[in-house]
């Protein structure tokens, strides 16, 4: 099954490269960053590569 080939690749390795498609959509920005969160709180070291600038209407703060 393809889920168990994917839980023995980030058993057998500890680094990871995160990348999304070019001119990223929300979706795009949120599985790269869920990815990245995931792996990250398995104790992988994770980096993420994005090919372009974030897109202009996902650049915001918010201030709690």
């Amino acid at each position: 099954m393809i889920l168990n080939k994917i839980g023995d690749i980030i058993k057998r390795n500890k680094s990871f490269a995160v990348v999304s498609h070019i001119i990223p959509d929300g979706d795009a920005i949120g599985s790269t960053l869920g990815l990245y969160n995931f792996l990250s709180e398995i104790g992988k070291d994770v980096d993420v590569f994005n090919p372009d600038k974030l897109p202009s209407k996902f650049n915001f703060y918010q201030v709690f």
